[in-house]
Order: C-alpha cells, then structure tokens, then sequence
C-alpha cells in the first residue's frame, strides 16, 4: 500500500494487549506497561515472552493444558500456568456470571450492551466471545474519536481501513507529528 501523498506515510494505530488489558479490567486490575513483564512478575512465571503471551491468550480464550504443554518448554506445568493466569485474569468469575446470564435470558450481553448469541454455553465460548465483542466495541469508539478529531483538526489524514484491533491511516508527512499528538 502506497501513499496518495507525496512523501507521506502508511501508518497503523493499534490497541496494546487489547483483549488481556480488557480482561484485566473486567477483574478491576490495571496494569499501564507491558502487560506480559507485569504478569511474569506478579505471578513468578519465568517463560519467554511469546510463550507468556501463548498462555494468557490461551487462558483467555479456552485452551487446554495439554495442549498448551505440547507449546511450552518441557520444564513448564501448563496447567499451573494456565490456573494462575485464570485466576489473575478473573477468568472463573467471568465464566460463571457469563453462564447464569446466558442460562436465564438465553443470551449474553457484553460490555457495552451488545447481545451475543450462543447454541452451547460452554465457558470458553462465552469469556472469549464476550471478550472479543467488547474489544471490537472499544476499538470501534476509540478509532471514531481518532477520526473524529482528525475531521475537527482539518487535516487531510484519511482512514484507510480497520483491521480487528488496528487502524491503518494514510498521512501527509507533515501531518505526522500531528498524529502523535492526536493518539
């Protein structure tokens, strides 16, 4: 992808760790750095960063101990991992409000209201659904007050488009410090 303007750029803005960030805040933790140093701290994990963020992305979206044991260093217990990761993330208690909503009305609602429907309420299903739609809620408002603000400044940046958690925008290099300001 090129830039319609002379010496501009193709850039893309993106949420940080949306969906642990979101999940950790649903627990009523925050955590404002690198969510994946945080975490191996707090919880006296040392694995590799990749194999720290396969695991609570795991955990947050269902993943089994055994499988997770086939991707972490044989030295690792996964299902310890994986039970420190829920509890730090609130990954049980999300779980369970998540099955009575859905067991008394049928369906869930997320965050912000949206509903979600589901023809098996199983736990995974549920948090990393409910997860997921939340995280495309708070892309969709925190993207449309970017672009927003972008109208309001008069500035020729153009939205290109939107991938899951990312905005990819097309700016004259002028407007680049601009951009930094804005987000």
């Amino acid at each position: 992808i090129k830039s319609r303007f002379q010496g501009g750029k193709i850039i893309q803005l993106d949420f940080s760790s949306l969906e642990p960030r979101i999940a950790l805040s649903l627990a009523g933790k925050k955590i404002d750095g690198d969510i994946y140093d945080d975490i191996a701290q707090k919880m006296n994990l040392d694995l590799p960063r990749v194999n720290l963020k396969m695991a609570v992305m795991g955990a947050l979206y269902g993943i089994s101990s055994l499988k997770l044991q086939g991707m972490l260093p044989r030295t690792v217990n996964a299902a310890e991992v994986l039970d420190k990761i829920r509890h730090a993330f609130g990954i049980t208690a999300l779980a369970n409000k998540l099955k009575r909503e859905h067991q008394a009305k049928g369906r869930i609602l997320n965050y912000y209201g949206r509903p979600l429907y589901f023809s098996r309420s199983d736990d995974h299903l549920l948090v990393s659904h409910y997860i997921q739609s939340t995280g495309v809620d708070v892309c969709l408002s925190g993207f449309s007050n970017v672009i927003e603000k972008i109208k309001r400044s008069k500035m020729r940046t153009v939205p290109i488009f939107l991938i899951h958690d990312a905005l990819l925008l097309d700016v004259p290099d002028d407007e680049l410090p601009m951009i930094n300001e804005l987000t």
